[in-house]
């Protein structure tokens, strides 16, 4: 339990034994989420000595009505309470009627011991109700490499992920191949005009080819691997199945590799076309007594459910609409887990309520599909931007991204704002070796903490004295991260973790720069210190998907 709750549930209790032992009468029942315990906002001129306080709490301010007294009063009588319990050191009270709290030496010290003794699984299964949760992210169409506009979705979902799993709940981390649209026929006749084109043949690409370098790897790949086998064939070649799958098949390892190379993690590849057949009989029966037919079409009524008109499922040609292909995909995931998790680009935000209106039709919980929205981020360079066609082959492919930037640049930066926030990714300053560029002054610190363990050459320490300010404060902070990370699972707002990490590098620093740590007199707690501080910020590098480094590359 973080230190913020076990304050929370000790300012619960002495206000209830207030009720009990004095002549206060409370008119309602006091509840935890009545008050709150927060960061300290004491003026200099009441705080002389510049004594730092863990926290505030404004309690008595809005409960003294209750007791019909003043906050001050009630705070007062509240303080000799804390200074009693074994928790709290001592308690300044503010007007007009703020609680600020010093916790005990010895509560601080313990917290530094219990993330030394556990180590990299300090919080490992940590949260109390376990799911099992699906999480759909990437899914891009298997018609090209992974461009730059794919990282940042990949990386935060990635992200997400590392975190849930840490925290103890089961997770199945899915790709859903599109393999059965008609970017498929576009793609596949794409790589066939290539093919022949490596063999000399005169090609003329249609207007909505996709035109990267990547098809042309595509060919090639074909060409060595299978020679001339596919030349003299008819113009509509590429409409065969065996190639259109062998280019998908294609397309898809290839996007593997570029998820490889930025540490993506997938457990399964789900293939559209198996839902056809069995999987759409099994969803339309959970929803044919909300479908009607009209000229010819067949539409989910999905008015009666908030929408604003009703989604045609079968076109009168009897071709499927995507609707009712996704619909089956839900209905056959729904059924394994306790919730969902994807991830759609801002030009799908419209999607989302028919979306989760056909789950409710099918009989499951919508709220319990968490549909996160991506905004787009704009590349820049020198300056300028960089801009991205993927069809006209002028994008930044994923791959290529290692020519400008390392891998822990992207993936630090691709999570730093909240995903449903457009913003720029600097490739300069993302990757400069400076104190300005925040992933390259946090790693730096840990760097620190590796250099003094090091010196020190002791492997087991114990915290046991405290003996200043600079030291609460890391402590603090330190404390903080199982309250970021309880967060981030809650919420799924990794970004959170990116300030966290600056403060826990700032407070490590001011620590660093005060302190004698080597041949001190009081070594061992001090480097009690410094290893806490190594694992929380090792544990947030390998949440993130970054490297830990021994020392820094110049």
């Amino acid at each position: 339990m973080n230190l913020q709750t076990q304050l929370k549930n000790l300012t619960l209790e002495i206000l209830n034994k207030i009720i009990r032992e004095s002549n206060f009468e409370s008119d309602s029942e006091i509840k935890i989420n009545d008050f709150f315990i927060g960061e300290t906002k004491i003026p200099d001129n009441l705080n002389l000595e510049k004594k730092f306080y863990h926290f505030s709490s404004n309690a008595a301010l809005v409960n003294a009505k209750n007791f019909k007294t003043n906050p001050l009063n009630l705070a007062n009588k509240m303080k000799t309470y804390f200074e009693e319990s074994n928790l709290i050191k001592e308690v300044l009270v503010t007007s007009p009627g703020f609680l600020n709290f010093i916790f005990k030496d010895q509560i601080l010290i313990d917290i530094v011991n219990l993330i030394n003794q556990q180590g990299s699984n300090y919080l490992k299964d940590s949260v109390e109700h376990k799911l099992k949760i699906n999480d759909e992210f990437v899914s891009v169409n298997p018609t090209g490499f992974l461009h730059f506009g794919h990282a940042r979705g990949a990386i935060y979902a990635d992200t997400l992920n590392n975190f849930l799993i840490h925290a103890g709940h089961d997770l199945i981390r899915e790709y859903y191949v599109n393999d059965a649209g008609n970017q498929i026929d576009i793609v596949s006749q794409s790589t066939y005009l290539r093919y022949l084109e490596l063999f000399g043949k005169e090609i003329t690409l249609p207007e909505e080819s996709y035109k990267g370098e990547d098809i042309i790897e595509f060919a090639k790949i074909i060409k060595d691997k299978y020679q001339d086998k596919f030349l003299n064939q008819k113009d509509d070649f590429y409409t065969n199945p065996e190639f259109k799958n062998l280019v998908t098949e294609i397309a898809l390892n290839e996007i593997k590799k570029d998820m490889q190379l930025f540490n993506i993690k997938h457990d399964l590849f789900f293939s559209e076309k198996t839902l056809y057949g069995k999987q759409i009989e099994d969803a339309m029966a959970k929803i044919k007594k909300h479908t009607y037919e009209k000229d010819g079409a067949l539409f989910l009524k999905t008015t009666d459910f908030g929408d604003d008109k009703d989604r045609v499922l079968i076109k009168k040609d009897g071709t499927f609409t995507y609707f009712l292909p996704d619909i089956a995909y839900h209905n056959k995931k729904f059924q394994n887990v306790d919730k969902l998790i994807a991830y759609w680009g801002a030009d799908h935000g419209g999607y989302v309520k028919r979306v989760k209106i056909a789950i409710d039709i099918l009989g499951y919980d919508s709220s319990n599909y968490d549909i996160e929205i991506i905004q787009l981020v704009r590349l820049i360079k020198d300056g300028a931007e960089f801009k991205m066609s993927k069809r006209a082959g002028t994008g930044l492919f994923l791959r290529e991204m290692l020519n400008y930037s390392s891998v822990d640049a992207l993936r630090w930066y691709m999570i730093a704002r909240d995903l449903n926030t457009k913003m720029d990714f600097d490739l300069n300053k993302a990757n400069e070796a400076s104190q300005d560029n925040p992933v390259y002054s946090v790693q730096y610190s840990y760097v620190r903490t590796v250099s003094l363990l090091e010196k020190a050459s002791t492997k087991n320490v114990t915290s046991s004295q405290l003996t200043n300010d600079k030291e609460r404060q890391l402590i603090m902070f330190l404390n903080e991260f199982k309250n970021i990370f309880d967060l981030i699972v809650r919420t799924y707002k990794v970004n959170l973790i990116i300030p966290y990490l600056i403060d826990l590098k700032n407070a490590f620093n001011a620590f660093y720069a005060e302190e004698k740590i080597i041949d001190s007199e009081n070594q061992i707690s001090k480097l009690a210190l410094v290893k806490a501080t190594q694992i929380i910020m090792k544990l947030s590098f390998d949440l993130i998907g970054i490297s830990s480094p021994n020392k820094m590359q110049k």
